[in-house]
């Protein structure tokens, strides 16, 4: 990665060395976090992992649902004691989370050192925006894509001027108003705040970014880079095609492409482009492989 830690709000974990350096509030936390975007394969990710022999996941029969529990959001975090909290995940072996909301809630990562400190590693999954966007919006006409981009884009501007902030140029301030945000689909994919966000309250050695299309189109060479990550031991070939192929397949709809969804695509164009490019960045991601506007 290549993050420039002077761009770090004050107060930010990174800069503190007391925060940085303090012992964690419990010693007991799940294993794994996996985080990311909405509808970037999070889920499936979770479910291929509970299949091994030494990680097992929780609520694996909710479907999108499986593995949240949303301790560590807005509205949730110091409500739901410790031990309440615990007694989701087994104590026989190791155990974790998976959780969208988190990648977006501004206060995640700090919460998340606090309680377990550097014992605990994040798994941050990140789809192409724009193809987010649009599976966000499932079963809605082009049409009504469009109109809804119209309203979050008016809003995502009213918000920008309410709180005198210039994004484009302050990629690590995330915008601490996630109860106003929550509904608005744009702000979920400028990974670049998100993400900066993330690196400047949390070690940058416990984070892995895979990237959504790369985990869709070789989903057994980035499930064993996952292990080796979390260092768990890797499947055997045979139980990798088990895994992949049978458990869990991860697939990202395909959308009908009209005069308005064209519209809609260059308008999500427009607004990403200069985002990615700062997530790229940041990744040190290669835009030729990537197929992402940048």
């Amino acid at each position: 990665m290549d993050f420039h830690y002077n761009t770090c709000p004050p107060g930010s974990v990174m800069l503190d060395a007391a925060k940085l350096n303090s012992n964690p509030l419990h010693d007991d936390c799940p294993f794994l976090f996996i985080i990311g975007a909405h509808r970037a394969g999070t889920t499936s990710l979770y479910q291929y992992l509970s299949r091994h022999s030494d990680f097992r996941g929780i609520r694996l029969d909710k479907g999108p649902l499986a593995g949240d529990t949303y301790h560590f959001t807005t509205g949730r975090y110091r409500r739901l004691s410790w031990e309440r909290y615990k007694s989701f995940f087994p104590t026989s072996v190791l155990s974790g989370e998976k959780s969208i909301n988190m990648f977006i809630t501004c206060e995640a990562p700090r919460w998340l050192f606090e309680s377990c400190g550097r014992s605990t590693k994040v798994i941050i999954l990140l789809r192409n925006p724009i193809k987010r966007y649009i599976s966000a919006m499932d079963k809605k006409t082009s049409q009504e894509i469009l109109a809804q981009l119209f309203t979050d884009r008016q809003w995502y501007s009213k918000l920008k001027q309410e709180t005198k902030m210039n994004y484009q140029n302050i990629p690590s301030t995330c915008l601490n108003l996630y109860n106003q945000l929550n509904t608005n689909n744009l702000y979920y994919g400028i990974y670049s705040i998100h993400l900066a966000n993330w690196l400047c309250n949390f070690p940058p050695e416990n984070l892995l970014v895979v990237n959504s299309e790369e985990f869709n189109r070789s989903t057994s060479d980035i499930l064993q880079q996952v292990l080796e990550f979390v260092r768990l031991v890797p499947f055997t070939q045979h139980k990798l095609d088990i895994v992949v192929n049978v458990t869990y397949n991860y697939q990202q709809k395909r959308y009908h492409t009209d005069n308005l969804m064209r519209d809609a695509i260059n308008n999500l164009d427009e607004f990403y482009r200069s985002y990615n490019r700062q997530l790229f960045d940041m990744l040190l991601w290669n835009s030729s492989l990537v197929d992402w506007p940048v």
